[in-house]
């Protein structure tokens, strides 16, 4: 079995119908998986290698709900864009169809996130590089100048570039693109090509000009369609890899990192101010609440702090032992947390010692 080059449908191999729910697909996943898993089959290991990474395929598509929407809406012709030999990017001489784009909406048709010729970088990068050539061709001179840097410098890259560093490209020179804009640019693609080769009628062989106008307007209709659903297709095939692009789960995984560190300062910060709050709002029991009048007589503060006891200097704290140069001086110094929190120690001390000579030792 040739992983590249053959494709069932996803339903089919995970054994469901096309109605099952994500518990249906679920358990159907886990039954395939161990059935088909390269441990299990020793003696077939290349062939259960190939169509075990189909499995995981069919059920990462039909698992996201907008994925599966537009595998039901198209799966006919993904299924048929395998049998496309002008699939292959090297040899999209004519531009990539939609129908040959189909293709590569599938996890079979590179081998690992590698640079090699078949790996994912490599592999998608030659696509979206054989889209943007045949837009330049197409449109030619009448291009926006800026459209036309945009598709001329855009790349995809290598295994090792970063989401917001501008790319190296292939030649070495380097631009101010980045991987994040890359995408951007993709998934609101508008092509410039005009789909003329889906008209159905030949003007020229119209009888009069009422059939002609007939003719017109069918053409025109043709050409839209075409045109709307190419651009559908690379915008879905850019979103299909976008999720599947291991640079860019590594730029997420960073994002949500400084999330968590984002909450967890905002977190300690509030936590912060919770406990300044409380410390604020804090009061003494009234075991430790300061009597003033017995403060003021005990350390020569009454009448406003401006009298002191008799024979003891006013500008000394006897609680924290420490002498002041003025009475207001002083006074701050007794307003302050550290001189109160001290006397409520030395107060609790004191009735401590009370009780212990009170008790008869």
């Amino acid at each position: 079995m040739s992983a590249e080059r053959t494709k069932i449908c996803h339903y089919d191999l995970l054994g469901v119908s096309f109605d099952a729910t994500s518990d249906e697909l679920k358990k159907a996943y886990r039954q395939q998986a161990l059935l088909w898993h390269p441990d299990k089959n020793p003696h077939r290991i290349d062939e259960a290698t190939a169509y075990f990474a189909q499995i995981q395929s069919a059920y990462q598509v039909l698992s996201d709900p907008q994925e599966r929407s537009w595998y039901d809406d198209h799966k006919d012709a993904i299924l048929r864009g395998a049998d496309l030999n002008s699939a292959d990017p090297d040899s999209m001489t004519s531009g990539p169809t939609s129908e040959a784009l189909m293709k590569y909406f599938s996890d079979t048709m590179f081998r690992g996130y590698s640079d090699s010729k078949d790996g994912f970088f490599m592999l998608y990068g030659k696509i979206f590089r054989a889209v943007s050539d045949e837009e330049l061709r197409a449109a030619g001179s009448s291009m926006d100048p800026d459209l036309k840097q945009a598709l001329s410098n855009l790349d995809f890259g290598q295994s090792f570039t970063h989401a917001k560093q501008p790319i190296n490209r292939n030649d070495g020179s380097r631009h101010t693109y980045t991987l994040l804009e890359y995408y951007s640019f993709w998934s609101s693609f508008s092509t410039c090509r005009s789909f003329g080769w889906h008209e159905k009628y030949r003007l020229s062989e119209a009888p009069n000009r009422y059939v002609r106008r007939a003719m017109e307007k069918e053409n025109r209709k043709l050409r839209e369609s075409a045109r709307k659903t190419y651009n559908d297709t690379v915008r879905s095939l850019i979103t299909f890899v976008k999720k599947r692009d291991p640079r860019i789960q590594a730029w997420n995984a960073e994002q949500q990192e400084l999330q968590r560190q984002r909450e967890e300062e905002k977190s300690r910060l509030k936590a912060e101010a919770k406990t300044v709050r409380v410390k604020v709002n804090y009061q003494a029991p009234a075991w430790a609440q300061v009597d003033d009048a017995a403060y003021d007589r005990l350390f020569g503060l009454a009448d406003g702090g401006e009298a002191g006891l008799e024979g003891e200097d006013e500008l000394y704290c006897v609680v924290c032992d420490k002498a002041f140069k003025s009475v207001p001086q002083r006074q701050n110094h007794d307003r302050s947390k550290k001189h109160i929190k001290a006397l409520q120690q030395m107060r609790v001390q004191l009735l401590e010692d009370d009780e212990f000579f009170e008790g008869g030792f």
